[in-house]
C-alpha cells in the first residue's frame, strides 16, 4: 500500500479494510485525545481508531418527512474523517400511515447510493418483534471525509407530506479516523 496524504487518495484507490488498519499503524497524532474521546497511542502511533466502534442512534418521526415528495432524503450526520461503516440497523415502533400511502421504506446510504448500507426496510407493515433489518455493508463500508450519510425514505400512493404516523430508530455502526 502507498502512502496517503488525502481521505480523497483513500477514495481514489478501492482501500480494503486491512489497508486502513495498516494506514493506522503509520499515522502519528498530534494529541491523545479527539473530541473528547480517548484515542491509543503507542510509541507516536495511533493504535485504536478504526477498531473503536461507536453506535449512533437516531429516531425519525413522520413529521420529520413533512416534504411534498414520494423519496426524502434525510442527513444522518457527516464523517468529519475518513470512516468505515460496519452494519446498519433499523426497528419501526409505529407504522408509518396516512391518507393514501400504500407502502413506505427507508434505506440508508450515500448522496446517489441510497441504499449503500442499508437496502429498503419496510416501515409500512405492523410493529412486531420480527420486523426488523440488519444490514452489514456489502460493499467496503468506506466512507469519505466530509460525507454525509443519509437515510432514504420512499412511499408509493401518496407523498410522504401524507404521512400521519410512524417512527423509526436507526443504529449505525462505524468508526472513524481523526
Amino acid at each position: 500500500m502507498g502512502t496517503f496524504s488525502r481521505s480523497a487518495d483513500l477514495l481514489a484507490q478501492r482501500v480494503s479494510r486491512q489497508d486502513i488498519y495498516d494506514l493506522v499503524e503509520n499515522i502519528k497524532p498530534a494529541a491523545g485525545i479527539v473530541d473528547g474521546v480517548s484515542v491509543a497511542v503507542e510509541d507516536g502511533r495511533l493504535k485504536a481508531a478504526p477498531a473503536v466502534m461507536y453506535w449512533r442512534k437516531l429516531t425519525v418521526t413522520h413529521a420529520d418527512l413533512n416534504i411534498q415528495a414520494y423519496t426524502v432524503y434525510l442527513p444522518l450526520f457527516t464523517t468529519t474523517g475518513v470512516g468505515m461503516c460496519y452494519g446498519v440497523y433499523a426497528k419501526h415502533t409505529t407504522a408509518f400511515s396516512g391518507t393514501g400511502i400504500t407502502a413506505a421504506t427507508v434505506s440508508v446510504g450515500l448522496t446517489g447510493s441510497p441504499e449503500y448500507f442499508m437496502t429498503a426496510f419496510d416501515i409500512k407493515q405492523a410493529v412486531a418483534a420480527e420486523a426488523n433489518k440488519l444490514n452489514l455493508p456489502a460493499s467496503d463500508g468506506l466512507i469519505g471525509r466530509g460525507n454525509t450519510l443519509y437515510a432514504c425514505f420512499v412511499t408509493a400512493g401518496a407523498k410522504a407530506y401524507d404521512l400521519t404516523a410512524g417512527a423509526v430508530n436507526i443504529f449505525v455502526l462505524y468508526s472513524e479516523l481523526v
